[in-house]
């Protein structure tokens, strides 16, 4: 068995090992992913010596981040799509790709190795440790009607930001956290982070600077939305005031169905809406990381994003 990295003529057994092991990701995520992120990113591979036709048998994909934390500029690498054929599971592949990993990032200069766990049981033995957690709270907006006051937030709920409208309030505004472990806001960046909401069928909405992901699910049964995303504006005199706009467009955009949030700080979704017991709240441990660097280890940060 070999470990390496790989090159481009990887890339279709690549694709190929991925559709079989997320078969959940659609044709239009693979096609951004293969497109934009695998431009930039490197992929550990396992490779079966044994066979006529090398067979690629085990990845694991390293993302490059740069970092703004406490007024340094770091790097990372975001691991992600660690996978096994299943037949050539139990064999030591994924120890050997993680140290593998931990190699690459000394030898080239990244300070940590961050990741999402599927089962952190895989990943502490490697001195992977939790810095953060993620709140999932879904809000039955119908209890909320009653609030709606505002009905020049409807003008938003069609206009969806184009690219070009989104890569400028990106670059051009400073959002909260954006010095606690969060990534630089660069072009690149940008389009990445658009490109990957769209192959989801996603939408971006702006509302006085702040950034709002979004994507709608099940509108004949069980419609719901999800919030994967919010960048909050930091140029914001009265943040409170702030949050009571982002709550009076969600409201009005989800017309009484569910919204669930994702955030990584709970005070967030606290300040948008207030408790209620019939709302769903659910906190888990969220992103591990690894120190490969001799900068101190971080107790908490506000990285999340989504490849």
């Amino acid at each position: 068995m070999n470990i390496r990295l790989s090159n481009k003529n990887d890339h279709s057994q690549i694709r190929a090992l991925w559709e079989v092991i997320f078969p959940e990701d659609s044709k239009e995520y693979l096609d951004f992913y293969f497109n934009v992120v695998m431009k930039e990113n490197q992929v550990i591979i396992a490779e079966d010596l044994s066979k006529d036709i090398l067979e690629i048998v085990a990845m694991l994909h390293l993302n490059p981040y740069s970092i703004n934390n406490e007024k340094e500029h770091l790097k990372i690498f975001y691991i992600v799509a660690v996978a096994t054929r299943e037949d050539y599971r139990r064999r030591g592949l994924m120890r050997k790709m993680l140290n593998y990993a931990e190699e690459l990032s000394m030898e080239q200069n990244v300070d940590y190795l961050v990741l999402l766990p599927a089962d952190e049981r895989y990943y502490k033995p490697f001195g992977y440790q939790f810095v953060s957690k993620q709140y999932n709270t879904t809000i039955y907006t119908e209890k909320y009607l009653n609030e709606l006051n505002n009905q020049a937030y409807t003008k938003h709920i069609s206009n969806a930001l184009r690219f070009k409208e989104f890569e400028k309030c990106f670059l051009n505004t400073r959002f909260e956290n954006d010095e606690d472990f969060s990534p630089m806001q660069t072009p690149e960046l940008a389009y990445r982070i658009y490109q990957e909401t769209r192959s989801e069928n996603g939408q971006i909405y702006e509302i006085d600077g702040n950034l709002i992901l979004l994507y709608q699910f099940g509108e004949n049964k069980d419609p719901k939305i999800e919030i994967r995303k919010i960048y909050y504006n930091k140029n914001c005199n009265r943040p409170i005031e702030n949050y009571k706009k982002i709550k009076q467009f969600l409201l009005h955009f989800a017309n009484g169905r569910p919204i669930i949030i994702h955030e990584v700080e709970e005070r967030k979704v606290t300040s948008c809406f207030a408790y209620n017991r019939q709302n769903t709240y659910d906190c888990r441990p969220y992103m591990m990381i690894k120190k490969c660097s001799n900068k101190k280890m971080v107790k908490n940060m506000y990285f999340d994003e989504m490849v």
